[in-house]
């Protein structure tokens, strides 16, 4: 949750920033808000491919799986807002690694995690709860990040609010280790049959 909620806010401005020269400066602009669309399409088009790979491996290599793709996309942010120029080049890039960051959404399955964590009926849906709980409250781990990551930018260079956005995704790097380390740490039940069995068709449940 802190991970999306801090590029929610990162992405139209650091997209602002990579095509200021090519735009003339303007204030508003689709471009600026593609990354979040692309975000929001890899979330559909990977949804059920990465709920097939939990399935079939398990809870634990998927949470692994999104860590690394979070890890490898905001490596590569950082490069290139900190060393790319502005240009169409560099902003392309950068929707490229939203692509692969995307891939972080299979964290968001944690909850179920939980739930096969929890053998006990009476406390998992408290468990749940408190789990989807601690994520709404880090989520504001994301915005607080960002504004720490602008302070390290020096203010006297040209770059300096494009530096403050690397900066960033190297923090979002730093957090995907510590999701990796944790997912690598989780010790889960093998899924029970009720999870693994086939589930009707949603075009059985619409009609």
């Amino acid at each position: 949750f802190g991970f999306r909620s801090g590029c929610l806010v990162v992405l139209p401005l650091a997209s602002r920033e990579v095509l200021r020269d090519e735009l003339g400066g303007v204030e508003h602009s689709p471009f600026y808000s593609l990354p979040l669309a692309v975000w929001y399409c890899m979330d559909i088009v990977l949804a059920t491919p990465n709920a097939c790979l939990m399935r079939k491996y398990g809870r634990r290599p998927a949470f692994v799986i999104g860590g690394c793709s979070a890890f490898l996309a905001s490596i590569g942010s950082f490069c290139v807002l900190r060393f790319c120029q502005r240009s169409w080049h560099a902003y392309v890039l950068l929707n490229l690694c939203t692509a692969v960051m995307a891939q972080v959404g299979m964290a968001e399955f944690v909850r179920y995690a939980a739930a096969d964590a929890c053998t006990d009926e009476a406390r998992r849906t408290r468990m749940v709860s408190r789990v989807i709980a601690i994520g709404a409250c880090a989520s504001m781990i994301g915005p607080f990040s960002a504004s720490a990551a602008e302070m390290l930018a020096p203010e006297t260079a040209a770059e300096g609010e494009l530096l403050g956005f690397a900066y960033f995704f190297l923090f979002l790097a730093g957090f995907s280790l510590i999701l990796i380390l944790a997912a690598s740490m989780l010790r889960l039940p093998a899924l029970s049959q009720s999870s693994t069995q086939v589930s009707t068709p949603l075009c059985q449940i619409i009609c």
